[in-house]
Order: structure tokens, then sequence, then C-alpha cells
């Protein structure tokens, strides 16, 4: 277990290093080819329930672990009353966010500040990660893999990378 663990953080860690090239290599560990992760294809959707498990290939602890939502056009946190929701566009690999309103203010060098929430509730510690990463994200790569489920979703761009595991 351990092994596969480790082989996992290295290949996020591979995937979020920024070269175009290391995104569409595939991975494996072990004589036998068991664990191999390889990246696929770019999804045509981001749609379901994610649990972002890796950011900048860090594994999260479990109190770490931040669960999004998504449907056809928009991914968000719950409650959406919070204010984290953006907008999104694949084309290939290339992945365009924007928050959901044009009018957010924008801080100096970065990301946007989300508006005013509806609702007051504490955010995850983590958000504010997977902010920051949305802001510059351009990149998404779905992946299989048996030791983190059937599917993921590698988010990435200048600012870093977040790794998402079906829920």
């Amino acid at each position: 277990m351990r092994k596969s663990l480790l082989a996992f953080t290295a290949t996020i860690m591979l995937f979020g290093c920024g070269e175009d090239a290391s995104r569409s290599a595939q991975v494996s560990h072990d004589e036998a080819g068991a664990g191999r992760i390889a990246a696929v294809t770019a999804p045509e959707t981001l749609a379901g329930d994610w649990r972002v498990v890796a950011i900048n290939g860090e594994v999260l602890r479990e109190t770490e672990i931040v669960n999004l939502s998504a449907d056809e056009s928009e991914i968000w946190w719950e409650p959406r009353c919070a204010g984290f929701v953006r907008q999104y566009v694949i084309e290939g690999n290339r992945l365009l966010l924007d928050p959901v309103s044009s009018d957010v203010p924008r801080e100096v060098d970065g990301p946007p500040m989300p508006p005013p929430p509806v609702c007051l509730v504490a955010h995850p510690p983590r958000l504010s990660d997977i902010a920051e990463i949305f802001h510059e994200a351009d990149h998404v790569q779905q992946t299989q893999s048996d030791i983190v489920g059937p599917s993921g979703l590698i988010i990435s761009g200048d600012r870093g990378s977040i790794f998402m595991s079906p829920q």
C-alpha cells in the first residue's frame, strides 16, 4: 500500500510540473505493472461529485479533503451560497475557468475575490489553495487507475495542480 501511495504521489507531481509531454505520459510501477496510472484523455465535462485528494502533488489528509460538485457548465463547493462557484469550458485538454459573475473584483496579482457570500459558513482550509489554482488553471486531464478508482481528473496551470477523484 505504501509503495502504491508513493507511486500515486509521484504521478500527481509529474502531472503538476507544467510540461505538456509529461501530462500525456504513462507511468507504471513495480515489474508486474500492477497499480499503473495513465493519463488517457481530456474529459468532455467536469459534471459529477468530486473529492480533491491532492494539491500540487501532496496527498491530503482526510480532514483536508474538499468535496466539489459540477454540472456541464459550472463547478462549485457546497453550499453554493458561500460564493465558490466557477463557470468552465473544456476545449480538448484546455480548460477555461471564470468566476460566475464578470463583475467580481480581482486582487492585484491574485485570484478573483468571490462575491460576498449570501450565507456565512467557514470555508475548508484548502479551499483557498484550490481557488488559487483555479485562477490560473488551463489544462484538464482524465486518468485511469486501480489505485484511486475508475478515474480521476487533474486540473493544472501556472499556480499548481489538483487531483480529484470521483465521490
